[in-house]
């Protein structure tokens, strides 16, 4: 429409249209359902809405150190632990497209094609108001998308991408497409609004950001309530302050984001190895860590969502089987106490303390296989780990204990020692941060402090 009008005279056109609606639908020859979206949107009432205040992990800055105890023998008791090792994942390599397409992308080394729609380069965000976004949508509703739309469905399908690769993967197909942001970040909007998701374009500024409805709160990131749910920024170089957007869904966008890992992406493999040190009773233990260096860059991207979504996600197999076969041999059928205690001993003791703040100059919460891929951690991160050994090798039930500034596992077994009760369970406490402490050792301030809150954990 911009090129056969101008920029001045889609003013005409949009004031021509608000006012002889039932001229333009008699003008146009194109399907009805491809003019109501423009129309949805121009329709819309429209708001200004407020940033929430952030939303922190921890009430209280967390300690800078925590004095390790001194090293004590525990008590041998319990049923002997027997460890199965599940057989090796066979990885099917996703093999690039073989037909030349229009975009090319490189997504974590996978080499992938997609079609781009036509005439979609002449979607523009402009004016630089409500009525650009609405131009915005009806051009690109014209253009032939839905093979583009099915090839990115296909991609999750074959990737096994969560939400959150999906977002990725938008987003870099979108900034081949378009060189201005603002234009891109709406070709995003469009997208997952035709995949049925409940995502919202907005204005700051003058320029677009989009909000997400997700299923988990998202940490330290702009927020928004639109009748009284929560829509975050899931951008990190999204401009921040009043967002100017409309007040009612898109039809049929009732999808939420889900930013939970379940399984591990289908990447292509970039395989290097870490050995892990670790010393208790005097004897120093090596163990082999295996990673994919593809799924750690994907890790590296992900939003700081809430405490469950890292403790629920898995390790890469070849991590799973790397660190699974140095642990089995030194406690397998070793009684229960005896077995777990190594095993909080590795966490502890492989890794450095140090806050997020001194060594990444910002909140960040590891899974599992960042936690043993970084020299230095802190105590949300290991309990991630610990919590993903104990369950995945013990079977036992596993809860993350959060406190003021400060965050533990509490283990659901009949062993004495200090403990935490959450409702009518009593767990005995496991800190992964506090140094030489067996199972069943706190440190002293906690002893005495109510937790905030307790993590529910998947077997």
């Amino acid at each position: 429409m911009l090129n056969l009008f101008g920029h001045f005279n889609i003013w005409i056109f949009f004031l021509a249209l608000s006012l002889n609606a039932g001229t333009f639908e008699k003008f146009q020859t194109v399907p009805t359902r491809k003019v109501g979206g423009s129309a949805f949107f121009t329709n819309q009432q429209w708001n200004s809405y407020e940033p929430l205040p952030l939303r922190k992990l921890y009430m209280l800055h967390k300690p800078k150190l925590i004095t390790p105890l001194k090293e004590q023998k525990i008590k041998d008791v319990g049923p002997k632990i027997r460890i199965v090792i599940a057989k090796r994942k066979v990885y099917k390599k996703v093999m690039p497209t073989q037909i030349a397409k229009d975009i090319d992308i490189n997504f974590f080394t996978t080499r992938l094609s997609f079609t781009k729609p036509s005439k979609i380069s002449d979607a523009k965000f402009y004016p630089q108001t409500q009525k650009g976004i609405s131009h915005f949508f009806r051009v690109a509703s014209f253009s032939e998308y839905s093979s583009l739309l099915s090839e990115i469905k296909r991609a999750k399908v074959d990737i096994n991408l969560n939400d959150w690769g999906l977002y990725l993967l938008v987003q870099q197909i979108s900034d081949k497409i378009f060189q201005n942001k603002d234009d891109a970040n709406l070709f995003n909007w469009f997208i997952f609004n035709k995949l049925g998701y409940n995502v919202r374009a907005g204005i700051i500024r003058k320029h677009i950001v989009l909000i997400f409805k997700t299923k988990q709160h998202v940490n330290y990131t702009q927020c928004y309530k639109i009748n009284n749910e929560l829509f975050y920024v899931l951008d990190t170089k999204a401009k921040d302050g009043v967002i100017y957007t409309y007040t009612k869904d898109y039809p049929n966008t009732d999808k939420e984001f889900d930013l939970s890992i379940l399984e591990i992406p289908n990447f292509n493999l970039d395989v290097k190895t870490k050995d892990l040190k670790f010393t208790l009773d005097n004897k120093e233990y090596v163990f082999q860590y295996k990673y994919n260096q593809n799924l750690l860059d994907f890790l590296g991207t992900y939003p700081r969502v809430q405490s469950d979504v890292y403790f629920n996600a898995p390790l890469d197999d070849i991590s799973y089987q790397a660190i699974g076969k140095s642990l089995k041999k030194y406690v397998d059928r070793k009684k229960a106490s005896t077995a777990i205690n190594f095993v909080l001993h590795f966490v502890q003791d492989a890794f450095k303390y140090q806050c997020d703040q001194d060594q990444f100059k910002k909140e960040k919460f590891m899974f599992a296989q960042e936690t043993l891929y970084y020299d230095k951690s802190d105590a949300e991160d290991r309990v991630s780990l610990f919590s993903y050994l104990i369950r995945k090798f013990f079977s036992f039930s596993v809860v993350g204990v959060k406190y003021k500034d400060h965050m533990i596992t509490g283990l659901y077994i009949p062993i004495l020692g200090d403990n935490v009760i959450d409702g009518k369970k009593k767990y005995i406490v496991a800190d992964p941060t506090y140094n030489n402490a067996n199972i069943g050792q706190s440190v002293a301030k906690y002893k005495r402090v109510k937790p905030v809150a307790f993590i529910e954990l998947k077997k």
